[in-house]
């Protein structure tokens, strides 16, 4: 066992696990044996690179890292990875999209009043170091993806402490700036 932060955690007590269903329609459908495909804890969807590979960003709270792991054959096999040294935060929850360019720039939660980036030019395999990104953001969960238009949508609580003021953006900049704000 190990304690974080007053927190009792197991080896595999945040880790993701698979069994699959082939014929989900069938009379009497059979499911594969589980199997462990990665350490973490889950709760973003994953980012589909150009390249093919998936990126899964799980949380890691046994590390000062961002926590994640690449499969290049869509969900058979998983590397895991740490990246840049977290920011403060009380959950280390992250997301990304890949930018035009080809990098990948992902966000995470910060107890600090901002969404924490980092970037990748490898297609995640090694970052840059974490910085503010100058997104006001309470340390609660968010919502960023590439829409089919190309435009990039962020959804966070614009508050700098507390979960309030829900706020849709949208940037047609690649998240460069949030032309259009809403509060919903």
């Amino acid at each position: 066992l190990v304690f974080v932060d007053g927190y009792m955690f197991n080896d595999f007590g945040h880790s993701e696990w698979e069994t699959v269903c082939y014929y989900p329609d069938a009379e009497n459908p059979e499911f594969s044996e589980p199997h462990n495909i990665y350490q973490g804890f889950l709760r973003c969807k994953p980012t589909f690179l150009e390249n093919g590979d998936w990126i899964c960003f799980a949380y890691d709270q046994l590390t000062d890292k961002y926590g994640y792991s690449i499969t290049s054959d869509k969900g058979q096999t998983f590397s895991h990875y740490y990246g840049a040294k977290k920011l403060s935060t009380d959950f280390d929850e992250a997301m990304a999209y890949q930018r035009k360019d080809g990098s990948v720039r992902m966000f995470a939660r910060t107890n600090l009043g901002e969404l924490a980036e980092c970037l990748s030019y490898d297609n995640g395999k090694t970052w840059s170091n974490a910085a503010l990104s100058g997104i006001v953001a309470a340390g609660t969960r968010f919502f960023v993806k590439r829409l089919p238009s190309g435009r990039i949508l962020l959804i966070c609580n614009e508050d700098r402490i507390i979960r309030k003021n829900m706020t849709v953006c949208l940037s047609e900049d690649d998240g460069a700036s949030w032309k259009y704000k809403k509060c919903i």
